[in-house]
């Protein structure tokens, strides 16, 4: 998008994309921009920016509903949850932390004015919400938009909401700017192609698509693995088996996140595609009751809680202890690994010494790891990995002098058909780019500045990256090569042929 100028219609190596409407595009663009450079650190910053405007803004939010330490708390158990924290920014490029900010927005905004009963901010600003999540990932965000006020028609025993005039204007809104892209798009491709393999890419995610010889095995495993990305702090919910008067059915915000969760949790939890990532926008709603769950308790049992956090140290001893000895199997940065042993050994004794601030220090405990995870866990991983791409890729556009590049292969066929199982929606079928490693031509651009292209036709001396395995009966000239275990196994290759088929 920066090279072309285009900022409708999303491309890759110079085709059309049509699996991701352009929102975050938009704002890795803005990134890079305002950066001045488009390294990894521009393509992480987005995320790390909105999971810290995530945290403030459901403090903001839940302060003026509950109060001040339970919307303390909360946001800090979201920032703080181990998947988020450490698996979600560590692929910060992705689009889930932002999505789902996006849509914990619609979603709060729907309940904090229809307790003000202010119809027409509910409408206009939850579609406004709804409008920028369609921009984002397309359908999900509809479906989110009509179970959640679903969701708050149970919670206030009556339909009424659904049939008031704000509704329409809300609706206006979401078409003004959902129809207003479409529009725009129409000028350089069909927006029905494009509706037609977003709605292929929601069905895929659902019990209809993919990974349906998974689904039994899915419904079983999704509580545990739900809980699992809540980590450290759905360890909480071990407190209701002691008597306490958390009221929690009692609480409005409370009973509308459990009631927003049983709505909508079954479009991810009964299908068999895999990935957790999909149900971040849970995670704040469930960290808010973990947070009243937590205080009250503490309120009734500070002792019993200042006892267990205590112990809640040792965890930080024995990761201390691993990283003593990571020298001895890893090579380790030297300078990184005494930062990380100072700041270990400084948040054991700040810890211990004040047990006043025992969840407040375990949460910055918790910030420590993950800043340790950085300078040492992730350099260890890309180490152990068998694919170094910003390295071949470096190695590559040396042998290529930096000049321009394609990449060949056979594109693939994308069939727009979606099965229903009692019905087909047959949207026909177009020519695509196949599976390729977006390291690759990330990392070319890095090291020349040239926007890397897909092609499918040889042309004489021209170089081109390829796959060995797609050059049957073809003699290339290879002037680099590598294997890569990320894509089957294959030898990706730079050459350049004298007689293409």
């Amino acid at each position: 998008m920066l090279e072309s100028g285009n900022f409708i219609m999303p491309t890759t190596m110079g085709w059309e994309y049509y699996n991701k409407p352009p929102f975050y595009n938009w704002l890795i663009s803005l990134s890079m921009f305002i950066t001045g450079t488009t390294s990894e650190i521009s393509v992480r910053l987005p995320s790390l920016i909105f999971i810290l405007v995530w945290g403030i803004c459901n403090y903001l939010i839940v302060k003026r509903i509950l109060s001040r330490p339970v919307a303390l708390l909360s946001s800090l158990f979201l920032i703080t949850s181990f998947d988020i924290f450490f698996w979600g920014l560590s692929n910060g490029g992705e689009i889930d932390i932002f999505y789902s900010f996006i849509v914990y927005l619609q979603v709060i905004f729907i309940f904090y004015f229809n307790e003000k009963k202010n119809w027409l901010a509910l409408f206009a600003i939850s579609y406004l919400f709804c409008a920028i999540g369609c921009l984002t990932k397309g359908f999900p965000s509809i479906l989110f938009q009509g179970l959640t006020i679903l969701t708050t028609c149970y919670y206030n025993k009556s339909m009424k909401l659904v049939f008031r005039w704000q509704h329409l204007i809300g609706v206006a809104i979401f078409s003004l700017i959902a129809g207003g892209y479409l529009y725009n798009y129409s000028f350089y491709s069909s927006p029905g192609i494009l509706l037609a393999d977003l709605l292929k890419e929601a069905f895929n995610k659902s019990a209809f698509g993919e990974f349906q010889e998974k689904i039994v095995k899915k419904i079983i495993e999704y509580p545990f693995s739900f809980l699992k990305i809540l980590l450290p702090w759905s360890l909480l919910l071990l407190l209701l088996f002691k008597k306490c008067r958390f009221q929690i059915w009692n609480i409005p915000l409370l009973r509308f996140s459990i009631l927003f969760i049983l709505f909508n949790i079954p479009v991810y939890w009964f299908t068999g595609h895999p990935r957790m990532r999909y149900s971040y926008m849970f995670i704040p709603f469930c960290m808010i009751i973990f947070a009243h769950i937590f205080y009250q308790y503490k309120q009734e049992y500070p002792q019993f809680i200042n006892k267990v956090l205590k112990w809640a140290i040792i965890p930080f001893i024995i990761i201390l202890s691993g990283i003593l000895v990571l020298p001895w199997v890893y090579k380790i940065n030297n300078v990184y690994l005494a930062i990380v042993i100072v700041l270990m050994i400084l948040y054991i004794f700040i810890y211990l010494k004040h047990p006043e601030y025992y969840i407040f220090i375990f949460c910055t405990g918790i910030v420590v790891l993950r800043f340790a995870y950085s300078l040492i866990g992730i350099p260890i991983r890309y180490e152990k990995s068998s694919s170094h791409y910003d390295k071949e890729m470096a190695a590559i556009a040396v042998k290529n002098n930096f000049e321009p590049v394609s990449i060949y292969k056979r594109h693939d066929v994308l069939d727009l058909v979606i099965d229903l199982k009692l019905t087909k929606l047959n949207f026909g079928s177009i020519p695509a780019i196949p599976y390729l490693a977006y390291q690759m031509p990330y990392y070319y651009y890095q090291n020349t500045n040239h926007v890397v292209k897909f092609d499918t036709i040889l042309q004489p001396d021209r170089n081109y990256i390829g796959f060995l395995s797609d050059l049957k009966g073809v003699k290339p000239n290879i002037l680099y090569s590598f294997r890569d275990e990320n894509q089957h196994g294959d030898n990706i290759i730079l050459f350049n042929i004298s007689n293409p088929e």
